[in-house]
Order: C-alpha cells, then sequence, then structure tokens
C-alpha cells in the first residue's frame, strides 16, 4: 500500500486512466507469440513491423522446445506450477480481447493504469523458466557435459548483439549554473517527445525542479504548457510565470524561425530577460529570466540567424538525414574549434568499430564560422559503396571528434537500419 499511494493519489487528481482504445492497442493478439524481433536467429522467424514492438512476443524456439521436454519428467506438481504462470500470463497478455481482463479493466482498481497489456508476456516467462529448469534437470541426470550444450545452444540463439542507445555522459555548462546558482525552477524550449528523456537525464546533474518531463501520463498543467509551446502562443510565459517557473532555457539548434520570432516578441516585450549563452551543440543553450529585461548583440545576431562563438570544441553530424539506409551512403557534417581539429572518425555499432573520416577544407563553412582559424578543414566525410560486413543491419553511428589538444568530443548518438 505504501507503495501504490502515490500512483493511486496522482490518479485521483489527475484523472489518469487509459482510454480502452489505448489498452485495447496494446492487447496482443494470440499470433503475436510468433512474431520475432528483428535480433538473428539460427531458425525460420516471423517478423512483422507493422505490429507495436510491445507485441512482438515469441520466446524463442529453444525455450519451447524444453518446454515440451519438460512434460517427460512427469513431476506434475512443479508443471502444474509452470503451466500455471503459462496460462496465466498468455491470458493477461490478450488484455481487452478476453473477457478475464476486461473484468480487470472495469472492476478492479488500478488496471485501468495498465497501458500494456501485452506485457503480461513476462509471467508466460515465469512459468517457461520453471519448465526450462526441469528440462535440464531432466536430460542432465544421466549426463551432466548437455547441459553445457544447452547453454552453448542458448548463447547461439540469443547471441545477436544489443543496440544500446548512447547516452550523453559529459555535463553541460546550463547543468554546471543550475547546480551552483540553484534557480527556483526551468524549462527547457523547444518542447520535443524525444528529448524531453534528455533533459531528465540532464536534470541529474543539477536536480533542480524542472517543468520537461516524459511519462505513460502527461499531468494536465504539461499538456497545457505543451499546447501552449507548440506554436510558440504569446500565452506560455505568463502560463510559466504563474506555475512559478522562473528561467527558460532555448536550445538554439532546435529553435526555428517560428521559434526565433516568438523569442524576439518575448524580449522586445519584457517578459524574457536574456542572461548568459552557454556551448550546446553548434548553435548553444540560451538562458533568460521570467519578468526581466536584457539583451545583447549575440542574442540579437543568433536571432538573425547568424553563427555565435563556441568556446570549446563543436561538430555536427548533416548527412544522412535519414536513419533508414539502404546500400551506399555518405556520412559527412562539421567540426571546429578554437584549437583545431586534429582527426573525426566514426563509431559504429555501440563504438565497437571506429572508422577515421576524411578532413576537407571547405572555405563556405570556414567563413560562415569566421573564428576557428586554427581549424583549416572544417569539413569531414566518410563514404560507403555498401554496408559494410562489420557493421549489423540494425546499428548506431556517433562522431567522435579529437581536437588539436588531444581532447575527445563525442556527438549525439543516432541509431541506424541500413540494409
Amino acid at each position: 500500500a505504501p507503495f501504490l499511494y502515490p500512483y493511486h493519489a496522482a490518479s485521483k487528481l489527475y484523472g489518469m486512466q487509459r482510454s480502452w482504445n489505448e489498452t485495447m492497442s496494446f492487447s496482443a493478439l494470440p499470433g503475436d507469440w510468433l512474431l520475432n524481433n528483428f535480433a538473428w536467429r539460427p531458425y525460420p522467424a516471423r517478423n512483422d513491423a507493422a505490429t507495436d514492438p510491445e507485441r512482438w512476443l515469441f520466446p524463442g524456439a529453444l525455450a519451447l522446445c524444453l518446454a515440451v521436454v519438460a512434460v517427460a519428467s512427469r513431476e506434475w506438481k512443479p508443471l502444474a506450477l509452470a503451466w500455471s504462470w503459462i496460462l496465466l500470463g498468455f491470458i493477461g497478455s490478450l488484455g481487452l480481447r478476453t473477457p478475464f481482463y476486461r473484468f480487470l479493466f472495469n472492476d478492479v482498481p488500478g488496471f485501468r493504469a495498465v497501458r500494456v497489456p501485452a506485457r503480461w508476456a513476462l509471467i508466460t516467462h515465469v512459468g517457461l523458466a520453471i519448465l526450462i529448469a526441469i528440462a535440464i534437470a531432466l536430460i542432465t541426470r544421466r549426463a551432466k557435459w548437455t547441459g553445457a550444450i544447452v547453454a552453448i545452444a542458448f548463447v547461439i540463439e540469443l547471441h545477436d548483439p544489443i543496440r544500446w542507445y548512447m547516452a550523453p555522459t559529459a555535463v553541460r555548462p546550463i547543468d554546471l549554473w543550475a547546480k551552483s546558482t540553484k534557480p527556483h525552477a526551468m524549462i527547457e524550449l523547444p518542447i520535443d517527445h524525444n528529448t524531453e528523456y534528455e533533459v531528465m537525464l540532464h536534470a541529474t546533474a543539477h536536480h533542480r525542479p524542472v517543468v520537461n518531463g516524459v511519462s505513460g501520463f502527461d499531468p494536465p498543467e504539461y499538456s497545457r504548457i505543451v499546447q501552449l509551446a507548440e506554436p510558440w502562443s504569446d500565452e506560455l510565459v505568463p502560463e510559466l510565470a504563474r506555475i512559478g517557473v522562473t528561467h527558460v532555457v532555448i536550445r538554439a539548434d532546435a529553435l526555428g524561425a517560428a521559434g526565433g520570432k516568438w523569442l524576439t516578441r518575448m524580449v522586445d516585450g519584457g517578459q524574457l530577460g536574456f542572461v548568459k549563452r552557454f556551448d550546446d551543440g553548434v548553435n548553444g543553450d540560451w538562458l533568460f529570466r521570467i519578468g526581466t529585461r536584457g539583451d545583447s548583440a549575440e542574442l540579437r545576431s543568433m536571432l538573425s540567424g547568424h553563427s555565435t562563438y563556441n568556446e570549446d570544441t563543436f561538430g555536427a553530424l548533416v548527412s544522412p538525414q535519414t536513419t533508414s539506409l539502404k546500400g551506399p551512403a555518405t556520412f559527412s557534417g562539421i567540426a571546429l574549434s578554437p584549437f583545431g581539429v586534429r582527426e573525426v572518425n566514426l563509431l559504429f555499432n555501440n563504438g565497437r568499430l571506429r572508422l577515421p573520416a576524411t578532413l576537407k577544407a571547405d572555405p563556405q563553412t570556414s567563413h560562415w564560422y569566421r573564428w576557428y582559424d586554427a581549424t583549416t578543414k572544417p569539413a569531414y566525410v566518410l563514404e560507403f559503396a555498401s554496408r559494410p560486413k562489420n557493421i549489423p543491419p540494425i546499428t548506431d553511428v556517433q562522431v567522435e571528434i579529437i581536437d588539436g589538444r588531444g581532447q575527445r568530443k563525442l556527438l549525439d548518438d543516432r541509431w541506424l537500419d541500413w540494409y
């Protein structure tokens, strides 16, 4: 009860309940138990990209084979326990497609908060684990070495590498400022669902309240902020002030033309006062305080679409623009530093493969970023006629910049599907 009460209180306060349609969309079909993910398997497997990954429930052929072998043990009590878990998880995974789950959804408190009934598959996995243990105990009674064969078979079946998201480890200058200055509450703009995860990660460096966030539920006030932020409404800043936000961080790389016009209006009207620019990405993070006046020539330059000075190494992966590639591919971008750029490498497959890019002179880039005379070759490129065999189709790429001091700068990780 102590663990469930906060959820109950939030549900009561904000009316947090799943809709029938949302819950149904994550209720598995029986056929989903035959859907494999897109990892390699040593046998034919069914895939369906049109089905939500939450419903790819195939547990693996080896687990199913061992579950059948377990029946030969005739240990009926543990077998009954295991199959009870399996049946419960299977029925639960079907969600609102069964009378059982419809009863839970309609009449049992708490179940309207469950977004993905298909995750009941984990209960089935408990039962399968019991059956696998029974099967291994059975086949190793006469020859213990067969247990090693089973372990090797699982390694072969499951050996496909996992594609991790390489989260940023460096602490941003804006987060160091927040840690030392301790503003009352902040928001980062623009709001984008994908970047909200990173905002929460960065908040672990300063532990100050932030409006940004992401979860299975959106509180009404957060939804209100998003509705005002997405069209860059002039009502956004008054609403932020009303709920106690004192500082606004603008990520200039994502600002866009509409956001720039909105920011100009807010600064001109005295609703946002410029405080400081911090290095981040190519165009920096810009800090403002609500209800004050503040301006600078550097800010006006950014709002006019011009580049501004970075005190540290920076860069960007400009091409490819898409995350789905087929056949030949060209990876290119810019890398600059007040200290010069020694080399640029592309890291694939979670950094397991490092390939050097070719540095090139680019007068247009050098003119646009005019402060970095030490960087004589600000562009980089690496071309492929096809995907190398040592890069898996489901992979990632991250740009590594080594500046003239020998210090390393990693750009944001980008997932790729390359066939």
